[in-house]
């Protein structure tokens, strides 16, 4: 009941070896190898000719979206049995009316001349075609491969590409905390992806920076954005960046001079072509990097405090400072002060020097001017000079002790 039979030993590459990567482990997956056992002899004779013809196994990125060793291992196994099965079939035309796919067939050989048979293999059927003339002939015909293997051919079918698509994100609070956002394509009506990846122009990790080295701005709720696809599979979306449109887009000005990045809460940075950098933040604390003057300007509404541990100021030519009311010097040992030139020092009113010594020194002259000058000492007061000591008064001189004085 079976003629015009076809069998058929294939040599077919059945070493896929495949890979995963978990991005939430930051872990790579792989498998071991996958072997498909035969049961029957033409078929185990035909994979183990194959597995010495293709020694190579072919390196390739699961299909599906591996988060375990598991899944890849349980991908690659149902690839390598779906190639396996390819490399024994038996097809041919057949007066039995009844074979249907998934069907498991015995085939018995019947001799020459003769109706003696032996038997030959065991077959699942895979396609069987039945077709009944105008005058009731029944004429089929079947394709089988190896019925042992507990694998089918795997199915013909058009792979979807996933192609870049514009999103706006839902949510950005991860609850695993790494970054990720959740978004919702304009085709979806209720639904959003899970938590999804976000590129950067820099990310990564160091010994020091263990975390969030590189540049980090994750996009707010609301905002559109580009999502692409890991090998452009539809189950491994990320985000490629924001998207500006005509709601929010203001672009860089004239002749595109103007760049800036600022963040939800009015703090920014522009950059202006050959002319500016500005720092500010929304309380009005503003650094102004002045390209054309070669200045730079710091602005703080209220308090500005530097802590270091050494700090030295040079300044080229002048310096100037302005107080608007009061300032305090306050330095833990010594101060020193050397002017190439003259020292001013201007009071509107008193000027109060505390100190437990105080030694003036004049290499020239030494002079006070003053409407009255009065000088107190708990103890003794000592004026000596190398030649003349002169006092002159255009009134009186009065020299007053509680004792005598003495003249040597």
């Amino acid at each position: 009941n079976a003629n015009d039979v076809k069998v058929e030993l294939k040599a077919v590459h059945t070493k896929p070896q495949y890979y995963g990567y978990n991005s939430s482990r930051n872990e790579k997956l792989t498998s071991g190898e996958t072997p498909v056992k035969h049961l029957g002899d033409l078929a185990k004779t035909a994979y183990s000719h194959n597995d010495k013809i293709y020694k190579t196994p072919a390196l390739q990125v699961a299909p599906i979206k591996a988060s375990t060793h598991l899944d890849v291992e349980h991908s690659q196994r149902s690839t390598s049995g779906s190639e396996a099965v390819g490399v024994f079939s038996v097809s041919g035309s057949t007066t039995v009316p009844f074979l249907h796919p998934g069907c498991v067939v015995d085939i018995h050989m019947r001799k020459p001349d003769s109706n003696e048979t032996s038997y030959f293999t065991k077959v699942m059927v895979t396609e069987a075609v039945h077709e009944i003339d105008t005058i009731g002939h029944y004429t089929g015909s079947f394709e089988s491969i190896a019925a042992d293997t507990g694998y089918l051919p795997k199915p013909e079918f058009t792979e979807p590409i996933a192609q870049p698509q514009i999103a706006t994100v839902i949510a950005n609070a991860d609850p695993e905390g790494q970054g990720r956002v959740q978004v919702r394509f304009d085709w979806q009506m209720n639904d959003t992806t899970h938590f999804v990846r976000v590129m950067s122009p820099d990310a990564g990790g160091t010994d020091q920076i263990t975390q969030n080295r590189g540049y980090v701005a994750i996009p707010e709720v609301g905002d559109q954005v580009m999502v692409n696809f890991v090998h452009s599979h539809p189950d491994r979306p990320f985000v490629m960046g924001g998207m500006f449109h005509g709601g929010i887009g203001l672009g860089g000005g004239v002749d595109n001079r103007v760049k800036s990045i600022q963040t939800r809460s009015g703090h920014r940075i522009v950059f202006t072509e050959d002319e500016s950098i500005i720092i500010t933040d929304k309380s009005g604390n503003e650094i102004h990097l002045d390209t054309t003057g070669s200045n730079i300007n710091i602005t703080a509404p209220e308090t500005m405090t530097l802590n270091c541990k050494n700090m030295n100021i040079n300044v080229g030519e002048n310096m100037t400072t302005t107080v608007g009311m009061n300032k305090s010097n306050s330095v833990g040992m010594n101060i020193t002060e050397t002017a190439g030139g003259n020292i001013g020092q201007n009071a509107v009113l008193n000027y109060s020097l505390n100190a437990t010594n105080i030694m003036n020194i004049a290499s020239d002259n030494f002079t006070y001017d003053a409407t009255d000058i009065h000088k107190n000492a708990s103890e003794g007061i000592e004026v000596a000079a190398s030649k003349d000591y002169i006092q002159n008064s255009e009134q009186t001189i009065h020299n007053l002790s509680g004792e005598k004085g003495h003249n040597a």
